[in-house]
């Protein structure tokens, strides 16, 4: 039916709060986001909300926004992490090693860290 009005889903809203907290980690407010977004703040309310879905292009265009990969924007054990730029960056840089580079980089971070 049209105008019928679906229950947003868990997920839906999973997102919604995820985003809340990764824009105010950012101390970002919610027009700030919709002008990134060239959208208006209610429609960055309704997506916090999960009133509204949100379109992969537009979640890729909020992660940019939040500096992280979707990825992290998804995984809410990433937003302890994901607005530390440095390491974001080791992060970005490790995916472009290979598996002994990693094994190196993993094992001198783990000596710098026994050394304190």
């Amino acid at each position: 039916m049209a105008g019928k009005k679906s229950t947003p889903s868990e997920y839906d809203i999973r997102i919604g709060e995820i985003i809340a907290i990764s824009r105010r980690r950012m101390g970002m407010s919610q027009k700030g986001l919709a002008k990134h977004l060239n959208v208006t703040f209610q429609q960055v309310q309704k997506y916090e909300t999960g009133g509204n879905r949100i379109y992969v292009g537009t979640l890729i265009q909020i992660a940019n926004v939040f500096e992280m990969t979707v990825g992290q924007l998804l995984d809410g054990v990433s937003q302890t992490y994901a607005h530390d730029r440095d390491i974001t960056e080791v992060i970005k840089l490790m995916y472009k090693m290979n598996r002994e580079q990693r094994k190196l980089i993993m094992e001198l971070a783990q000596s710098i860290i026994a050394a304190k």
